[in-house]
Formats: structure tokens, sequence, C-alpha cells
């Protein structure tokens, strides 16, 4: 069985069936020829069989040798294949990053920055899934995942590495319905009548949006809920509600006129784009490379 043998003595039995000799195989492996037959009888005594016989010809495999030859020549191109794929994954030329991201932390920073550093390394491929900031933390911690972009508020860990990217507005939308309030200057509390499309309680937008709220002593009535930030504009143009949003994913919204911002007297406090990093599990040279450019 495999546990009760080591790795070289297999490795020697390969170099002594591909040479036929004792003496090349112990050229090659840089050992003596006594070491190399002393492993092959070991090898022998384990085993309970011949490996090799003598002929004019060298040291020629018996029909044992055959079987365990073709197995273990598999098993070396195996291990020698997961080897290069190994070394393709961490090169910086080649290789693959697994990228956990939300969908607001890819609008804002992520698109562009992918952008760049494809431009830079055309040959990299990612594996990117977007799902809330506490499923991709978990991932995270998890191993699944390479490397985490979230957006605040979120839960600190102690075994994670953070880094804040940037900040981003955030602010409340309308659509034609609530037009008659369009250009005044406005408390928060001024809107606490009209209903509000919210996020999925698990969603930070969701969190951040309760905590608004909170801090303003407003219960308002949430007449839809939905599972990402991208949903709130259409429901907003529909005059379904009003709604808390990233200023950037409401932008063409904004600028084709089928919603404005409301302004606000006090403006929403911003949020951040940051980066995390497991500290248990080494980064390798693909992902330090990938994070070195991040300003």
């Amino acid at each position: 069985p495999w546990s009760f043998m080591i790795y070289e003595y297999y490795n020697t039995f390969l170099y002594v069936a591909k040479y036929k000799s004792a003496t090349r195989a112990a050229k090659e492996l840089y050992t003596s020829q006594p070491a190399v037959t002393r492993t092959i009888k070991l090898l022998e005594t384990e085993l309970g069989c011949s490996l090799f016989v003598r002929s004019k010809n060298g040291m020629e495999l018996t029909k044992e040798g055959e079987t365990l030859y073709q197995y273990v020549s598999n098993a070396f191109s195996t291990i020698a294949k997961g080897e290069e794929l190994v070394s393709q994954s961490i090169s910086i030329h080649g290789g693959e990053i697994a990228i956990g991201t939300t969908i607001t932390a890819l609008d804002e920073f992520l698109f562009e920055y992918l952008e760049g550093f494809h431009k830079l390394y055309p040959k990299i491929k990612y594996r990117i899934s977007t799902q809330s900031s506490d499923q991709t933390v978990q991932k995270l911690k998890s191993g699944l995942i390479d490397i985490a972009f979230i957006t605040t508020p979120y839960k600190a860990s102690s075994d994670l590495t953070v880094k804040k990217i940037k900040d981003f507005d955030n602010v409340i939308i309308g659509g034609k319905k609530f037009e008659y309030l369009k250009g005044k200057k406005l408390k928060l509390e001024d809107l606490k009548e009209i209903p509000f499309i919210h996020l999925s309680k698990e969603m930070q937008l969701r969190e951040y949006t309760d905590e608004i709220l909170l801090k303003h002593n407003m219960e308002v009535e949430t007449t839809i809920e939905v599972d990402s930030a991208h949903m709130i504009i259409p429901m907003v143009k529909n005059n379904l509600g009003i709604g808390i949003i990233p200023l950037s994913l409401a932008k063409d919204a904004i600028d084709n006129g089928s919603v404005f911002v409301f302004d606000l007297k006090e403006p929403l406090p911003k949020r951040e784009v940051v980066v995390l990093i497991n500290k248990s599990y080494p980064q390798s040279t693909l992902v330090r490379e990938f994070l070195s450019k991040i300003e």
C-alpha cells in the first residue's frame, strides 16, 4: 500500500524502468548505483514480488513490474499535471482569481478596476460571485474565494484584513408622482408619509437605510421589498414608492428624467467600498499583484 512507501521509491522505480539500468538511473537522480539497487530491493520486498529481471538489454520489467509501471507512471503524470495547474493558478500571467462581491461594490469600483487589470494581464481568469456582504464574507472565511469586495455597513471580524477603497454617495429618489417636492429643501422627516421601496433585510443597503430612518425616529410604510438595489429604480419610476440608492446606480435614470433626487438639507451619510482578505490563507503571487494595484 502507498502508506508504506516513500515517494522517492516509486520515482527511482520509474527511472530504472525508463533507462533499464540502475547505473544510468543513479546518474539521472544524482545518487549512487548501490543506493538505487537497494531502493529497488526494498520496494520488491514490500510488494512481495520481483519487478525487474536482467537481460542482454539491461533491466527488464517483469509482468508485475509492467503492471506497477502503468499505474505509477499515470500517478506521477497526474501529479506533474497538478503541479503545472497550481503553478498556472498563481502565475500573474495565466492564473485564476476567485472574487466575491456585492452588486454595489461591483458597480462602484470593481467593474472599472477589472477593466484596467485585465488590460495588464489579459490571460488571467476570474470567478466572480455576487451575494450580500454577509454571504460574501462567509465565503471568504471558508476559503471559497480569494478576495472580497463589500460595502459598509458590515460586521467586523478579527481574522480578516480590511482596506478602505473609496467613499460613495447615496440619495433618495422619487418618480413623477412626487415631483411636487422636486427642488424643495427638505428634511428627511418631510418624507415620512411616503412609502419606501426597501431591500430585503440581509442586504447592506437595507441596514444602512434602517439606521438612517431610526436616527430620525421615522417609521415608514414599506410597500415593496426587493432583493437587488437595481430593482429599486423601476419600482420608483412606476411610482410605487421612493427609495435610498447609490447615486451612481441611479445616474442614468436621473439623467433621462425618469426619476429625480430629493434635495435634502442634510445629505445622506456616505458609504464605503472595502476589500477584505482572509489572514488564515496565504495569498498567491497573483492575488498579491491584484491587490497591489488597488490605490
